[in-house]
């Protein structure tokens, strides 16, 4: 169970999903907390569903959870499907849950300043 959950929710991001989850590890794997990555898929209709599933992490302190939506719900909804998810099966031991997107608009530096590890 991780220290911190991140949401991000993704539509058609075959080209930047895999870049975006490799800065995420790259940018926190020296802060010594546990991340649960919670990508909430919007039904892509392109190959972003194969790439997370066969994504992995290299550190131990970072955990993938693909969600793949049966339609478009669109970005709120996704988010909110993310949140559910979360607290639904995610709940013990999280110290808090960060919301960004998963298409590079994001920094993943801004989680460190955020939570100040």
């Amino acid at each position: 169970m991780g220290d911190y959950v991140i949401i991000a929710p993704c539509y058609n991001e075959e080209l930047v999903i895999a870049k975006f989850l490799n800065q995420l590890e790259q940018k926190l794997i020296n802060t010594n907390a546990c991340f649960e990555v919670v990508i909430v898929n919007d039904s892509s209709v392109d190959t972003t569903a194969d790439i997370l599933d066969s994504f992995e992490f290299s550190s131990e302190n970072f955990q993938l959870h693909h969600i793949l939506l049966d339609y478009n719900m669109g970005h709120q909804e996704a988010i909110r499907q993310g949140l559910q998810y979360t607290t639904g099966i995610l709940s013990k031991d999280i110290k808090g849950v960060i919301v960004m997107d998963s298409d590079g608009e994001d920094d993943p530096d801004a989680i460190r300043l955020l939570l100040k590890i």
